[in-house]
């Protein structure tokens, strides 16, 4: 197989994994610690960027025979976008309001509108 198309299905199958893997997390945070705060965004970032550390150490050690595809698969594609910038999510949305999540609905108006 080509070694450039095995490196990108090494990307994309740690990069499937670990949005699966954020996502379950994000669930399982938010459902135990709640809204007021995105504990979940923190807990995987800073998770994420340990990890990510660990991998790199390991790799540049050479504890690890193939460090390359183990870089590729759980580096770049598992930890790699957990660790990186936060994206934008839902959480980061009500910064500052009074609760994290999503907004009430608008009441609506009673004003009317004549034709």
């Amino acid at each position: 197989m080509n070694e450039r198309l095995m490196q990108m299905l090494l990307v994309g199958a740690g990069g499937f994994l670990g949005a699966n893997a954020r996502y379950l997390l994000g669930i399982l945070a938010t459902a135990h610690l709640g809204t007021r705060f995105p504990f979940a965004t923190v807990f995987i970032n800073v998770s994420g960027s340990f990890l990510l550390g660990l991998v790199g150490t390991l790799a540049a050690e050479r504890w690890i025979p193939n460090p390359e595809p183990f870089r590729l698969l759980l580096g770049v594609g598992f930890l790699g976008p957990s660790a990186g910038s936060p994206t934008p999510s839902p959480s980061a949305c009500c910064w500052g309001s009074a609760s994290w999540g999503p907004s009430p609905p608008s009441r609506p108006s009673n004003t009317r509108t004549t034709p």
